[in-house]
């Protein structure tokens, strides 16, 4: 039951859950091109101020992409939800989740991790562990110290599960070293 659970929340969900323990060892960070979610931004970026999102989108897309753009490129965009892919007809897109990877077209984006990472100068935490039952959380917390280890050591056989292209497969790999399970000093200040 939810009660009873223990899950991945996005970092920006902590602002309407104040019931729930969060874990100070475990969740979900990067810091490099590797991300969960890319811009796709066309020729029109700047004059054309819609954003259209598709995927798995997370509080944290919808929040964090309207603070980068604005500080970034100091333009206020606005966020159209889509149902449907990518397509030629539209240009500026963020896509969230396995639909970056599943066609490569990470290749064409810009990695969202790496530019919340840059302009925070931390790591970008995107979830964080957490519980209502606090006794739950502990338990993970105590067997959580060699987790980064353990999932560079079984990637082989987790990514094998995957329907994602041989390019997106060699393009993890050799970014693994900048995702983090295991929080640290660092990952707390960005999440704090």
């Amino acid at each position: 039951s939810y009660e009873e659970a223990v899950g991945l929340i996005p970092t920006c969900d902590l602002l309407n859950h104040h019931e729930l323990f969060i874990s100070s060892k475990l969740g979900l960070a990067f810091d490099g091109l590797i991300s969960t979610s890319y811009f796709y931004l066309g020729n029109s970026f700047g004059n054309e101020k819609k954003i259209h999102l598709y995927g798995d989108i997370s509080s944290n897309d919808l929040i964090l992409s309207k603070i980068l753009i604005s500080e970034r490129y100091d333009i206020d965009i606005d966020l159209v939800l889509e149902t449907k892919d990518r397509t030629d007809d539209i240009e500026n897109y963020l896509i969230c989740g396995d639909d970056n990877f599943n066609k490569s077209q990470f290749e064409m984006g810009i990695s969202f991790a790496d530019q919340t990472a840059e302009f925070i100068n931390l790591p970008y935490v995107n979830y964080v562990l957490a519980s209502k039952k606090d006794n739950l959380l502990s338990e993970l917390n105590q067997s959580s110290d060699k987790i980064d280890i353990t999932f560079e050591d079984s990637f082989n056989e987790i990514i094998s599960k995957e329907n994602i292209s041989e390019s997106s497969i060699d393009f993890i790999k050799m970014n693994l070293g900048s995702i983090y399970f295991q929080l640290t000093e660092n990952e707390i200040e960005e999440i704090n």
